[in-house]
């Protein structure tokens, strides 16, 4: 029997079996939408990361009954179950059985995060420092050229909290142009970034581990894509790795040598199927025309996104036009790498400048405002003047900054969302509204969108204190839910929507 995983119930999923690979190499993962590859991911990043299903995993994306991850190895078994807020071993005797997969100690890439992050600028004038030629080589042959031979970094000072997790040891990397002049990593184009930061992090993984990468065909052109999983290929038998990449891209499943293609039946079953060639699954899957959205709009968080998906789900109840459209929305960081990473859409096929939009949140005008009136840039002012300005057909603002809307709508109306959390929670014993009064009170920040992301924070802990299996991504999907609802209400705001979204739709 070889080790596997069984997940049941959890997002959708029925049941899912998956076989762990039995030795290094690469393994592309592909499957239609909704067969769990992403679910699958966080299963995997389980057996090296602890916090992987309280991460992943919220109540509401559970279905109703038995809900588990199942791990066999070497013919025992592990069920791994929600009780109350947490996720536990049974038999607890087998907590540890995981680790005597071979590949155990995981480590993963998300489709943002780390992949997207950059460095903030400091004196370029420092002392720099050489770059591992496994990184300079390697960049080079994935972008054909051979310009970052000449890769360097500069140290920066140690930051705090999420920030040093993404620091990447305290790295700025630069390079030389040909006058001779030094630039930072900020000047490189988004899929050069992506790269860096990747490798970057691939280099310090040690032997015997599993690395996951979701979505990699991100910001790289199908070419880069092949030099990049030949780099895979190459770091996986040096290391005696295993490297998982969850994938849609005709182009890496044409190249692929190993397979793991996650079927669903019509019961809602889904299976791996291994050793499959490359024309079935590009036939089922119908890359090139079915799995491309029509649209992609780009956002700065999980919360816009939500806040957008919510807007578009309420208007395409009102518009016959939005029926058949496919639209994804994208959170990708803070609104520069938003933009920037929409830019790069404007030449993929099958997309173009007309397809792909980014909606900022409502403060960052503000921002936009202040730099169009300064004088005076600074270099990185004029960069970040120049990507809103030459993107200015490409972006509108939201109509709130959403932390900060929601919570003053909140406020403002206690009894309202009284009725609201009631309805859905009616069992409680507790008085919502009191509990947002004391958050109210009890949260002094002086920037208006850390104060009421504080004050959420500060409401979910005094809920979930009451309520158990309460999750987060629960309050603000029945806030973000009650909030559009009753938007929607409002002919004006829904005009205002309406003349945002409708030229998009239809420009030429």
């Amino acid at each position: 029997m070889s080790d596997s995983i069984k997940i049941k119930n959890i997002k959708g999923i029925v049941d899912l079996s998956y076989s762990l690979p039995a030795s290094s190499g690469v393994y592309l993962l592909t499957g239609a939408n909704g067969t769990g590859k992403t679910t699958l991911l966080s299963a995997l990043n389980r057996m090296g990361n602890n916090q992987a299903f309280a991460q992943d995993f919220s109540t509401e994306q559970t279905i109703p009954g038995q809900h588990s991850v199942e791990y066999t190895i070497g013919g025992l078994s592990v069920t791994y179950q929600r009780k109350d807020k947490r996720w536990v071993p049974i038999p607890k005797t087998q907590s540890k059985l995981i680790n005597k997969y071979k590949y155990h100690q995981t480590y993963y890439l998300t489709a943002t995060g780390l992949r997207l992050y950059q460095q903030s600028t400091i004196n370029l004038g420092k002392t720099k420092y050489d770059v591992p030629e496994d990184i300079t080589n390697s960049l080079n042959e994935i972008f054909r050229t051979n310009r970052f031979s000449q890769l360097k970094y500069i140290k920066v000072k140690n930051k705090r909290g999420r920030q040093k997790k993404l620091h990447r040891d305290n790295k700025l990397y630069v390079l030389r142009n040909l006058l001779g002049r030094w630039y930072s990593e900020l000047s490189f184009s988004l899929g050069e970034r992506m790269a860096l930061n990747a490798l970057d992090y691939i280099s310090d993984i040690p032997r015997q581990s599993m690395l996951l990468i979701d979505e990699i065909e991100l910001a790289l052109h199908p070419i880069a894509q092949v030099l990049f999983y030949n780099y895979l290929e190459k770091k996986a038998e040096e290391k005696d790795i295993v490297i998982i990449i969850s994938t849609h891209s005709a182009t890496l499943i044409k190249r692929a040598k190993n397979i793991q293609y996650l079927e669903k039946d019509d019961e809602g079953h889904i299976t791996m199927i291994d050793n499959i060639k490359s024309a079935y699954v590009l036939k089922d899957l119908s890359i090139e025309s079915d799995n491309n959205p029509d649209y992609l709009f780009f956002v700065e968080d999980i919360m816009a996104k939500e806040y957008l998906t919510k807007v578009l789900e309420e208007l395409r109840e009102q518009e016959k036009y939005l029926k058949n459209i496919c639209i994804k929305v994208i959170p990708v960081s803070p609104y520069e790498q938003v933009l920037s990473l929409m830019t790069y859409f404007y030449g993929v096929e099958p997309f173009s400048r007309k397809k792909v939009h980014s909606f900022l949140d409502q403060d960052v005008k503000d921002r936009f405002e202040e730099l169009r009136k300064k004088k005076n840039r600074s270099d990185a002012e004029n960069r970040k003047y120049k990507l809103f300005d030459e993107n200015q057909s490409n972006f509108n603002f939201l109509s709130i900054t959403p932390e900060l809307g929601f919570w003053n709508e909140i406020t403002s109306d206690i009894e309202w969302f009284k009725k609201i959390f009631t309805d859905k929670y009616p069992d409680t014993l507790f008085n919502i509204g009191n509990f947002i009064k004391d958050a109210n009170k009890e949260e002094k920040a002086q920037n208006p969108r850390e104060r009421a992301k504080k004050c959420f924070k500060n409401l979910y802990d005094k809920i979930k204190g009451q309520i158990t299996d309460f999750d987060r991504k629960d309050l603000n999907r029945l806030i973000i839910d009650a909030y559009v609802r009753r938007k929607f209400t409002d002919q004006e705001f829904v005009n205002t929507v309406k003349n945002k979204i409708k030229p998009i739709l239809h420009r030429q």
